[in-house]
């Protein structure tokens, strides 16, 4: 599984070298004293088609930090891969969208999750200065986790999306909600689990300051619950929280 995700990641790689538009996100977070800790965000967003109609999107985002413990060393505390890729064509205000998602989480104790599915997005709002649409996929997902193989897990999941954002000549705000209760899970040993303990909420909020051109600063807030993980180990909470501040730079 781990060279299908890197062959996929350089075969995207290379598609993307003679892309159109990309943003690269890059934040972080430092604390000293009684704790100390630090932690660094890369996010990118690779746009083949500027025009919009038919276009190729990778959004690949990675998340790490260390703690120090009572002797002073430093634990890893947070590596969070997720790569999102979609092929996207867009009719009026529908969008029909083929989809591709894998996630790594130390957090979530997440060896691979891998969801592969379809839908259609609607803009209820579509201006220069404002974007508001919903979208809904269906989504087929295998899961493994770094706990034990008999808690591994096929899901057939609902992907309900809510996305706004609104443009001002020295600032931009955008936020998303992600919902998606697997229907249907099936674990290794042959056992089903019920849609409310597996089920995943995403919520990002961010604001953007313009710079220039180019060029903004920020600051964003995430909320992750994901109650699976924290079904078959209790030791593992459903959420997680991150607020970092970010600069990002527009090509």
């Amino acid at each position: 599984m781990n060279k299908l995700n890197f062959s996929l990641f350089f075969l995207v790689l290379s598609h993307f070298t003679f892309c159109q538009t990309y943003t690269f996100t890059v934040g972080g977070n430092f604390t000293s004293g009684n704790l100390l800790s630090y932690g660094i965000n890369l996010r990118a967003n690779l746009n083949s088609n500027t025009e919009k109609i038919n276009q190729i999107v990778f959004t690949p985002s990675f998340d790490y930090g260390k703690i120090s413990n009572s002797t002073g060393q430093f634990e890893l505390r947070r590596k969070e891969i997720l790569t999102i890729l979609n092929y996207e064509r867009t009719k009026n205000r529908f969008k029909f969208y083929i989809y591709n998602e894998l996630e790594k989480s130390f957090l979530r104790k997440i060896k691979i999750r891998g969801a592969f599915g379809t839908g259609i997005s609607y803009k209820i709002i579509d201006s220069e200065s404002t974007n508001f649409d919903v979208s809904q996929l269906v989504l087929p997902e295998i899961f493994q986790s770094s706990i034990t193989n008999k808690r591994d897990n096929y899901a057939f999941r609902l992907s309900t999306r809510i996305r706004f954002s609104k443009k001002y000549p020295k600032y931009k705000y955008s936020s998303q909600i992600l919902f998606q209760p697997a229907v249907y899970t099936e674990m290794n040993d042959g056992s089903r689990v019920s849609p409310i303990n597996n089920t995943t909420i995403r919520v990002n909020n961010s604001y953007e300051f313009v710079l220039s051109k180019n060029l903004s600063i920020g600051f964003m807030g995430d909320l992750i619950v994901q109650s699976y993980t924290s079904y078959i180990n209790p030791t593992v909470k459903p959420y997680d929280t991150n607020l970092n501040l970010f600069i990002k730079g527009n090509f």
